[in-house]
C-alpha cells in the first residue's frame, strides 16, 4: 500500500478512497499502469472499524471492472501464504491462486489471478 501512496497518480491506474455516510473506511487501487501482456496488479485495505463489511470485496470487484474497462488483460493480488480474509476476499472476486511471488515485507506470498474476458 505504501507504494500506491507514493506513486505517480494516473487515471485509471490510481488509488480510491471507499466511503460510507461520508466517511472512508478503506481504500484500494492499482499498483501500476498495465505492463507487457496487460497484466495490473491492485491493492487494497479496510479501515479500522470496517473489516468483516465488505468494503475490500466491493473495492475488489470495483478495480476489477475497471481494469476490464480498460483493456487489463489480467488482474493479479497477493495475500500472505495462508487463508485470511484478504484471501477469502479474492476467492469471493473469482481470483483463482495460481503462484508464489515475493514481498520484500513479509517474503514469500501467494499470487491470486483474475482473468478479464479477453483472455
Amino acid at each position: 500500500m505504501a507504494q500506491l501512496a507514493e506513486a505517480e497518480q494516473v487515471k485509471p491506474w490510481c488509488a480510491y478512497v471507499a466511503w460510507d455516510d461520508g466517511r472512508p473506511v478503506g481504500f484500494g487501487g492499482f499498483k501500476e499502469p498495465p505492463g507487457d501482456g496487460g497484466v495490473v496488479e491492485i491493492g487494497y485495505l479496510t479501515f479500522p472499524g470496517f473489516t468483516g463489511k465488505s468494503v475490500a470485496t466491493e473495492l475488489t470487484l470495483g478495480l476489477l471492472a475497471i481494469a476490464r474497462d480498460n483493456g487489463a488483460s489480467s488482474v493479479i493480488a497477493h495475500t500472505l501464504p495462508e487463508l485470511t480474509a484478504s484471501s477469502r476476499v479474492l476467492e469471493k472476486a473469482c481470483f483463482v491462486r495460481d503462484g508464489w511471488g515475493e514481498d520484500d515485507d513479509v517474503g514469500l506470498v501467494w499470487r491470486w489471478r483474475f482473468a478479464t474476458a479477453k483472455e
